[in-house]
């Protein structure tokens, strides 16, 4: 999980544009990116829809993004 500055790769279509043009697709703006992990035994983690539906990120130590 990462907070900061956004990565184009990310965003489909931000790759090669300027910063300005990768804002207006979502891509934060941030003089800082820090990456940090989460997990552990007993954890489980999702993420959440637009829709308010969860994802399953996490489970059982696991990845479960593809």
């Amino acid at each position: 999980i990462a907070f900061g500055r956004g990565i184009p790769f990310g965003v489909e279509g931000a790759r090669g544009l300027s910063a300005e043009e990768q804002l207006e697709l979502g891509v934060n703006d941030s003089r800082i990116h820090t990456d940090f992990m989460v997990g552990g035994p007993g954890i489980d983690i999702d993420g959440l829809a637009v829709d308010g539906s969860r994802i399953p990120i996490l489970r059982g130590e696991e990845w479960q993004l593809e």
